[in-house]
C-alpha cells in the first residue's frame, strides 16, 4: 500500500494510479485524497480503464481500506477534468488535491 506522501506525490504529478478494488484492476486518474464525510480515507477519481476495457468510466470515491496492489504509474493525464469540483468531492478534510 501506498502511504499518503506517495498519494500526493501521484496527484501533484497528475500520474494515474492502479489498483485491484472489489476483483477488478482500475486504472484512474487521482484528483483528490483525503478523509470523507463518513471518515473514510478515499481518493476521490476519474476511472478511465477497467480491467482493461475502457468502457467503465467516470468518477468514484476509491476507499484505500479496499484497495490491493496499489502503484503509482508512469501514464499522466495533462489536466483536472473540467467537471472535477474543488474541494467539493464530499471530504471533510483533504490531505491534498489538483
Amino acid at each position: 500500500m501506498l502511504n499518503p506522501p506517495e498519494i500526493c506525490n501521484a496527484i501533484h504529478n497528475k500520474k494515474l494510479l492502479q489498483f485491484s478494488y472489489e476483483g477488478s484492476v482500475r486504472e484512474v486518474e487521482p484528483h483528490s485524497y483525503g478523509i470523507t464525510s463518513r471518515g473514510r480515507e478515499c481518493v476521490n477519481a476519474f476511472q478511465v480503464s477497467e480491467n482493461g476495457s475502457h468502457r467503465k468510466f467516470g468518477w468514484r470515491m476509491f476507499d484505500l481500506r479496499k484497495m490491493d496492489s496499489l502503484t503509482v504509474l508512469e501514464k499522466t493525464f495533462s489536466k483536472p477534468r473540467a467537471d472535477y469540483v474543488h474541494g467539493g468531492s464530499g471530504m471533510k478534510k483533504v490531505f491534498c488535491e489538483l
